[in-house]
């Protein structure tokens, strides 16, 4: 009775090892693991972009506000 609960038992293991991924499945879980990290890396990419972009824009502002400021203390005042 051992015996043929081994060989059962045996024959189950076996067939739970040959019913795991093929190369086909390995090969699609493989590049949809790599699809995911080119998107993540893409939106870094993007935020990155934008932020530098504030960023300069920021900082373009705030060259032109200190321009109007320059100007604004170099106008003579008007005597009245």
């Amino acid at each position: 009775m051992k015996k043929v609960f081994t060989a059962i038992l045996v024959a189950g293991l076996c067939s739970f090892y040959a019913c795991g991924p093929n190369a086909e499945e390995t090969a699609a879980m493989e590049q949809a693991r790599q699809d995911s990290v080119n998107m993540v890396e893409e939106q870094a990419r993007i935020e990155a972009d934008n932020a530098r972009m504030e960023a300069e824009q920021a900082a373009a502002e705030a060259g032109d506000d200190a321009t109007d400021v320059t100007e604004e203390s170099t106008e003579t005042p008007v005597n009245q």
